[in-house]
């Protein structure tokens, strides 16, 4: 059987979708482009509120964002570093978690967890149809994103949160 190239290409272009533009991951040193992400949020008191996930007006330096699923065994082992770098880093960074659960009643009643209020204590944001994980090109959960004032990705990491990765985004965030 002969290996045939263009039979091949023709296959990949139907798999990739025709006129589809490819989304590549974002990396550090590039810069988030498209930044009118609105999403629902669960706040940090348990409400549901739309919001924009790029805020431009937000008062910290950084933004943190942690791409998860419920359904990750890593991700949920990665919340309790993320809660507590969110307390010790709160002055100069502002945390969002971004759910690409699809079914957002589920992922609301795990951080609640038949409480009024989100456990996390940092906002929640839900993406299941998927907008920011386009933008920000991701391949996987967990996956955490640092990016400075003008949208930079300045650190990424994906995968659990080591001891070693605690350290370096406590000194990137608080030198």
């Amino acid at each position: 059987m002969k290996f045939n190239i263009v039979g091949t290409q023709l296959l990949l272009a139907l798999f990739l979708g025709f006129g589809s533009s490819l989304v590549y991951a974002l990396e550090v040193g590039d810069t988030v482009t498209e930044r009118n992400i609105s999403l629902s949020i669960l706040n940090e008191k348990g409400a549901e509120v739309s919001g924009v996930l790029l805020d431009e007006k937000r008062e910290q330096d950084f933004l943190v964002l942690d791409f998860m699923s419920i359904d990750c065994g890593i991700c949920v082992e990665n919340l309790p570093a993320i809660m507590k770098l969110s307390k010790s880093l709160a002055t100069n960074s502002k945390f969002v978690t971004v759910s690409v659960d699809r079914n957002t009643e589920r992922v609301r009643d795990f951080f609640k967890q038949d409480t009024d209020s989100n456990l996390l204590g940092i906002p929640v944001a839900y993406d299941n149809q998927r907008k920011a994980t386009r933008i920000f090109g991701l391949r996987g959960t967990p996956t955490l994103f640092i990016l400075d004032r003008d949208f930079e990705v300045v650190y990424k990491h994906v995968g659990l949160l080591r001891a070693e990765d605690l350290e370096n985004i406590q000194s990137l965030l608080n030198p």
